[in-house]
């Protein structure tokens, strides 16, 4: 909206300054009703091209925030699935890490029971 307003001001002021030199070259406008209404066309086809270029500005500068906005999802989207790949990544490890313990820890109590049974038969004999 500021951009609408900005753009019809500087069409005005294009108008006053157009008006300031045909004022200079040959003492402004006669005041026929043909000059006025060619001076009121010209002005608003001034203005409409300012509102075009204005509107047409803001369509640029919104597709640009989505593209940026689009990409930035995207980036987070990336970073999420790679902390969950490393947390999953992670979990296995430890998942691996406490089987390979327990099954060590196993094997040594198997160990000592075969140990502790055979101590208990040579002390038998």
């Amino acid at each position: 909206e500021t951009q609408l307003a900005e753009a019809k001001l500087e069409a005005e002021l294009m108008a006053r300054d157009d008006d300031e030199k045909s004022e200079e070259d040959g003492g402004g406008r006669s005041g026929t009703q043909g000059e006025d209404e060619a001076a009121q066309e010209a002005e608003t086809e001034r203005v409409r091209i300012a509102e075009e270029a204005a509107k047409a500005k803001q369509v640029e500068e919104d597709r640009q925030l989505e593209e940026k906005e689009t990409a930035n999802k995207q980036r987070e989207e990336a970073k999420q699935k790679e902390l969950q790949r490393q947390k999953e990544e992670s979990e296995a490890e430890a998942a691996k890490e406490a089987e390979v313990k327990a099954k060590k820890e196993k094997e040594e109590k198997a160990k000592a029971a075969k140990e502790a049974e055979a101590k208990a038969k040579k002390e038998k004999e």
